[in-house]
C-alpha cells in the first residue's frame, strides 16, 4: 500500500526545517560576529547599546554580551585634494590627536565606505592601511610584518601576544571577543573544513563552519591552536564532543547540516554521514 503522504518532503517538511533553522540561529547569534560600521567615536559615549574600551592592544566595542577589536578613521577625507585615503587607527597615537575626535568613526570590517569631504564623492568597499605611528607600535608588540594585511588577520596577529586577564573570560569560558576571533580564522581558511574539505559558499550558512581548540582550552586562541572544522566533523572529535552535539540545539544544527549540504558531503566522502 502506498503511503499517503511523505513527510519528509513537500510544503510541510520545508516548514519544519525553516523553524529548525530559525531556532538553531537564535542560538548562534552569540557566535556571531556583529558588523560595527560607522559609529561614531564621539557618540558611543551617549549609545546605550554601546560601550568603547580599551586595553594594551587596542581599542574595544562592547555590544550586549560580546567584544569586539575595532579600529578608527575618519569617514570623511579630502580624497582628491591629498590624493590618497586616510589611513585607520588601533591606538589613540601622534597622528590620531591631530583631527577632533568627533570626526572619527569606529568599524570591526576588512573594508568601509569613505565620503570625499570636498567632491561628495563616495568611496565604497575600500581597505585602509594602518597609519604609520600606530604601525610601529603594533610592530614593536607583536613583531609581526603588516604589509597587505587585513585587519582580520590583524585580530588573529594579536592574539598571538595577548595576556588574558580573569576580565577578560565570559561565564562560558571563552573570551568576551570570541565570535571575531573565530570569525576571523574561518574567514583566513575560506570557510573550508580542515578535515573533511567541504566549502561552505553562502553567507548566510557559514555559522555550519565553527572553529574548535585543538587543547580544549578556550583562552589560547593562537592559530596553531585553532581549527576550521564544518559542524559534523567538529561533532565527531572526541566522545566528549559526540556526547555534546547528540543533545538539544547542537543536534539540531547538525542535523539541519546534514539535510542541506548531504550531496556536498557526500562529493568531499565525509566519514560521518
Amino acid at each position: 500500500m502506498d503511503a499517503i503522504y511523505n513527510f519528509s518532503n513537500g510544503s510541510f517538511a520545508n516548514y519544519l526545517k525553516s523553524l529548525l533553522k530559525e531556532n538553531v540561529l537564535v542560538n548562534e547569534s552569540h557566535f556571531q560576529l556583529e558588523i560595527i560600521e560607522n559609529l561614531s567615536y564621539e557618540g558611543i559615549i551617549f549609545n546605550k547599546s554601546y560601550s568603547l574600551e580599551e586595553d594594551n592592544l587596542g581599542f574595544f566595542v562592547r555590544s550586549k554580551n560580546n567584544l569586539y577589536r575595532t579600529f578608527l578613521y575618519l569617514r570623511s577625507y579630502k580624497i582628491q585634494h591629498y590624493g590618497y585615503y586616510p589611513k585607520y587607527h588601533l591606538f589613540q597615537c601622534e597622528t590620531f590627536e591631530q583631527y577632533p575626535s568627533a570626526n572619527y568613526v569606529l568599524s570591526n570590517q576588512d573594508s568601509v565606505t569613505i565620503t570625499d569631504s570636498q567632491t561628495g564623492e563616495i568611496h565604497e568597499d575600500i581597505k585602509l592601511e594602518m597609519c604609520r605611528n600606530c604601525a610601529r607600535k603594533f610592530e614593536n608588540m607583536t613583531t609581526q610584518n603588516l604589509y597587505g594585511k587585513s585587519f582580520s588577520e590583524l585580530v588573529l596577529d594579536l592574539e598571538e601576544k595577548r595576556i588574558v586577564r580573569p576580565v577578560d573570560i565570559s561565564s562560558d569560558g571563552y573570551l568576551w571577543n570570541w565570535a571575531q576571533i573565530s570569525e576571523a580564522y574561518r574567514k583566513g581558511k575560506k570557510y573550508t573544513c580542515e578535515r573533511c574539505h567541504i566549502t561552505i559558499t553562502k553567507q548566510e550558512d557559514r555559522y555550519f563552519m565553527e572553529t574548535h581548540h585543538k587543547d580544549y582550552n578556550k583562552q589560547n586562541n593562537k592559530r596553531d591552536n585553532l581549527e576550521c572544522l564544518c559542524v559534523l566533523c567538529h561533532a565527531n572529535v572526541d566522545h566528549k564532543h559526540k556526547y555534546n552535539y547528540s543533545k538539544g540545539i547542537n543536534r539540531d544544527k547538525v542535523n539541519l547540516f546534514k539535510q542541506e549540504y548531504s550531496d556536498d558531503l557526500h562529493s568531499v566522502g565525509n566519514v560521518y554521514l
